[in-house]
């Protein structure tokens, strides 16, 4: 019985992680990165979550550190995400050659004040919609 219980303790404990595909609903407030009632599935994104927001006329604040396995902003819809000052975030995919953030169609991605956003991937724009204020600090890793 013993070894059944440790098989089980290990097979439950050691079990990967797997983040979630989380899509900008704005249940919540409506407007701020932060709130889980934003997010489908409910929660607000981790390092290991691919987000999206493409919701008609969103517009997404992260006023805190936030960070995400990969963002993208627009595509079918009019999508707005902004950074407000001092803010720090990561977004990191599993690969450098992966997307980390990706401003599609009708997206906007705003960096207001001082702060850091590190990517750890690559930046695709389909429009010019980068906006950066000039003491914004916009890494690419």
């Amino acid at each position: 019985m013993k070894i059944v219980m440790a098989l089980l303790f290990i097979i439950v404990f050691a079990a990967p992680v797997y983040g979630a595909d989380k899509n900008w609903a704005g249940s919540g407030d409506a407007s701020t990165w932060a709130d889980q009632k934003n997010w489908l599935p409910s929660g607000v994104p981790t390092s290991a979550d691919d987000v999206t927001i493409d919701l008609k006329d969103a517009s997404v604040t992260a006023g805190k550190t936030f960070e995400a396995k990969s963002l993208k902003v627009g595509g079918a819809s009019t999508s707005a995400f902004t950074t407000d000052n001092f803010i720090y975030g990561t977004i990191a995919p599993g690969s450098t050659s992966d997307d980390a953030l990706y401003i599609r169609k009708d997206g906007t991605a705003t960096l207001k004040g001082e702060g850091t956003v590190t990517l750890k991937g690559k930046f695709k724009n389909t429009q010019e919609a980068l906006v950066g204020e000039e003491s914004f600090i916009f890494t690419l890793e």
